[in-house]
């Protein structure tokens, strides 16, 4: 793609543009959600840049999935998160958010959060287990002797426990 510099502003711009006031729908009818994507993701597929596209862009530093942006809405790290280094999302939430995703930096498996996490999905797993056997034991009582067990008053007692 052939570029030239915008005016005095140092930045690079496509010699050919592409307007996109028309995709919101307003004046030159209804162009439909779908297809004005698909119009941005064949720019940007063909080498086009959402600097070059106009588009005003924001770099944040690297991010864990947990992270809290005050100007995005939770979907659009969602969607940054399911996307491939150098591929784009698109969320309509709060507004239009066309997003890129830079890299993917593995976590290291001796980090602090990493040790973390392993410990609280360790001990996510075991009370699942323990519900789980809890559940199949009081089945097989139930069954075996006749018996109901009232759940609400069990988990009373256990809650006295912890």
């Amino acid at each position: 793609m052939r570029v030239r510099e915008f005016g005095n502003t140092g930045r690079k711009v496509s010699e050919v543009g592409l307007g996109c006031w028309q995709l919101g729908g307003l004046c030159w009818g209804d162009v439909g959600e779908d297809k004005a994507f698909d119009i941005l993701q064949a720019a940007l597929d063909n080498g086009e840049t959402l600097e070059g596209l106009g588009l005003v862009t924001t770099r944040h530093a690297p991010m864990t999935r947990d992270a809290f942006l005050p100007d995005l809405p939770q979907a659009a790290l969602d969607a940054v998160f399911a996307t491939a280094p150098g591929d784009h999302a698109v969320v309509t939430q709060d507004g239009v958010h066309i997003l890129r995703t830079d890299e993917i930096v593995a976590v290291a498996p001796d980090a602090p959060e990493a040790r973390a996490m392993r410990r609280e999905l360790s001990a996510q797993l075991e009370r699942a287990i323990s519900d789980d056997l809890y559940a199949a034991f009081a089945a097989a009582m139930q069954a075996q002797a006749g018996i109901s067990l009232k759940n609400a008053a069990i988990q009373a007692v256990h809650a006295q426990l912890r």
